[in-house]
């Protein structure tokens, strides 16, 4: 029986970040809006977006799929519904053109290192798709870290490992390790070290955070947390 990720623990995990996202402390990270119960609603829209990617069994990771990573960004800056979808037209416009045009900081780069690592362990990958997706280039126009979260999250769960949650004890550690991961540029010869150093401290962090109370078995079809309408799963994008 196939695992999935387990939307309402996940969402428990998430609403007790509100209030510590919003502490004076946490200011220390670099943009990082503050968590609400809308960024919830939307980061648990997009973990129930994996959840039917996986029941479909749809290889995210093929170059068939690309349009599903979009989707995932849409989700999570933008919600679900269409009068959101149609407040921010212009900025899914521009994401998708980025998204699919830019040769070296696009899609296409994504895929070709996966396709050059699926043979690594399911952290190892996860934490390199991560770091490829939030080091500079960035993917996305905005939302690469939450982005990251879900596809880094599929890598994982896709191979039957817990997915990629952050939670109170282990949020100021994550925040800390992907801000370093922004002034990352991997194309650059002097950051080569640190491109390999950050892979394995996130393949670390994954590791140790790893909980499998956010995993469950398929039993039947489960609509996202907090009845949020969950986007179409298109099994064969254009």
């Amino acid at each position: 029986m196939a695992l999935l990720m387990d939307l309402q623990a996940i969402e428990t995990a998430l609403v007790r970040l509100i209030a510590l996202s919003a502490a004076p402390e946490a200011d220390v990270f670099e943009d990082k809006e503050p968590l609400s119960a809308d960024v919830v609603r939307r980061m648990i829209g997009g973990y129930a977006y994996i959840n039917e990617l996986l029941r479909a069994q749809v290889n995210l990771f093929s170059y068939g799929s690309s349009a599903h990573w979009l989707e995932l960004n849409h989700l999570v800056l933008c919600g679900a519904t269409p009068e959101r979808r149609e407040q921010f037209r212009n900025h899914i416009a521009q994401t998708e053109r980025r998204f699919y045009d830019d040769s070296i900081g696009g899609i296409g780069e994504r895929i070709d290192w996966l396709m050059r690592h699926r043979s690594n362990s399911p952290e190892a990958l996860a934490a390199g798709i991560f770091l490829h997706m939030t080091s500079a280039p960035q993917l996305f126009i905005e939302g690469n870290r939450r982005t990251a979260t879900l596809v880094a999250s599929y890598a994982l769960t896709s191979r039957g490992r817990p997915p990629l949650v952050v939670t109170e004890n282990d949020y100021k550690a994550y925040f800390a390790l992907t801000d370093d991961c922004k002034h990352m540029h991997r194309d650059r010869w002097d950051h080569f070290l640190s491109y390999y150093g950050f892979s394995y401290r996130m393949e670390r962090f994954i590791r140790q955070t790893a909980d499998a109370r956010y995993l469950k078995e398929s039993d039947g079809p489960e609509g996202p947390a907090t009845g949020m309408a969950s986007s179409p799963c298109r099994a064969n994008p254009s």
